[in-house]
């Protein structure tokens, strides 16, 4: 018997072999600096939210909110973003796709959180907070080298992370809400 499918990532190689995100799921994705880690976590957000009408929580500790937000304008429009910011190179079609596609996210079950230097206590108590008040059937949190957690000293910054997964993943076993954690990975 097939597992329902959970949340759709809008990759289908990655739905074919997972069957989606599912509640208690914990996914990493990492790469090196520059490769499209925001990008991936933002357009997997718009699909999972204007596809398949998914509550998604998305922590950005790195970009702010304007910037997340025209990543995810660029996502369903198709329109790239530098085009976006010179506005002049845009005709009235695309102003209108521009227009329709923001309306669409602002009123989704999309929610962006950004603020950097956030803990893990901090995430986990937003996350239970926003769980009760709102339908959230995944986060996404962009990204984990930037989570801190006190008490850790700079030397110790490989336990630290090791202590935020744990943390994330028994967040996301707690409140049935499946995860996806983006890490930056570095030449060492």
């Amino acid at each position: 018997e097939v597992e329902a499918m959970g949340v759709p990532t809008g990759i289908p190689n990655l739905d074919y072999l997972t069957n989606g995100i599912h509640p208690g799921d914990m996914f990493v994705v990492a790469a090196r600096p520059g490769i499209g880690k925001t990008t991936l976590g933002m357009n997997i957000a718009t699909h999972a939210t204007l596809k398949a009408n998914k509550g998604v929580l998305f922590f950005s500790l790195e970009m702010d909110y304007s910037r997340l937000l025209m990543r995810a304008i660029a996502s369903v429009t198709e329109i790239d973003m530098k085009r976006m910011e010179s506005k002049g190179s845009l005709s009235a079609k695309e102003i209108q796709k521009i227009t329709r596609a923001t309306g669409e996210i602002n009123t989704s079950g999309l929610r962006i959180i950004d603020k950097p230097g956030i803990s893990l206590f901090e995430i986990r108590a937003i996350c239970r907070s926003m769980c009760k008040a709102h339908k959230i059937d995944m986060v996404v949190i962009d990204y984990v080298q930037l989570v801190k957690v006190p008490g850790f000293r700079p030397s110790e910054r490989v336990r630290e992370v090791a202590e935020i997964s744990l943390g994330l993943k028994a967040l996301a076993r707690e409140l049935g809400v499946g995860f996806i954690i983006l890490a930056q990975l570095n030449r060492e």
